[in-house]
């Protein structure tokens, strides 16, 4: 009888991260080309900028190779990540994980094809255009998103916001100030704003309910509200922030 053990199997290990770190004292603007793949940026007071980006699947050669060749560069306070597309003979490109750590009031400018956005912290603008892709934005002073398919989450809103889906949801949490065009052709449209903040509402669905339970809309706006859908509700409505202690 043969006792001797079958060799182990190696050990799949994942590929390494291509990481960058910059100084970056002052709020800077990021410029992302990622055709396919995550974006992850978290905003923080800080003086640098880390980036690490990785194959979303470890296991396929394109997204290895896609992470590989990512371009990472920082410039007079432009921060520019690419991934190669080349010549796409043999299908789409791979796709990438890229995360991002910033200073606070950064400028975020993404032009993708098939994307997730994610952002945390406090955003100066963010900007995306890309045909596929859910957006998801924790503070911003401005936003505008151009797709044609996903949903789009804002948590606070500090000014102008110009968003367009031709299939997807809209949420605004919180709009402080600002002119808001929100417009989606297959999809609902739902924006809050404080109850102290004067509000006005410009809403239109072809097939949907319409829902206005916003309380001040009296005196000068400082809110100012633009929604349109072809096949979804639109809410809009004031909330009252709960005080501490209370």
């Amino acid at each position: 009888m043969n006792t001797t053990p079958s060799p182990a199997a190696p050990a799949v290990t994942d590929p390494p991260a291509v990481s960058s770190r910059f100084s970056t004292p002052a709020p800077i603007s990021a410029l992302l080309l990622v055709p396919a793949g995550r974006i992850e940026v978290l905003a923080s007071d800080r003086a640098d900028t880390t980036v690490e980006v990785r194959a979303v699947d470890r296991v396929k050669k394109r997204d290895v190779k896609a992470a590989q060749q990512t371009v990472v560069e920082y410039t007079d306070g432009v921060l520019r990540i690419e991934v190669p597309t080349g010549v796409q003979l043999m299908g789409p490109s791979g796709s990438v994980m890229v995360s991002i750590r910033l200073p606070s009031g950064s400028h975020v400018d993404a032009k993708v094809d098939s994307t997730d956005l994610r952002c945390a912290g406090r955003l100066q603008t963010v900007t995306f255009d890309g045909a596929l892709g859910t957006i998801e934005l924790e503070e911003a002073a401005g936003a505008r998103v151009t797709s044609a398919v996903g949903d789009v989450t804002v948590g606070r809103l500090a000014g102008d916001a110009h968003v367009s889906t031709a299939q997807g949801d809209i949420r605004i949490d919180e709009a402080v100030r600002g002119r808001l065009i929100l417009r989606t052709q297959v999809g609902s449209v739902s924006v809050a704003a404080p109850a102290g903040v004067s509000v006005s509402l410009d809403a239109g669905t072809t097939v949907g309910r319409i829902r206005n339970a916003l309380e001040n809309t009296g005196g000068t706006p400082a809110v100012i509200i633009r929604a349109t859908t072809v096949k979804g509700d639109i809410t809009a409505r004031s909330i009252r922030k709960e005080r501490s202690g209370s």
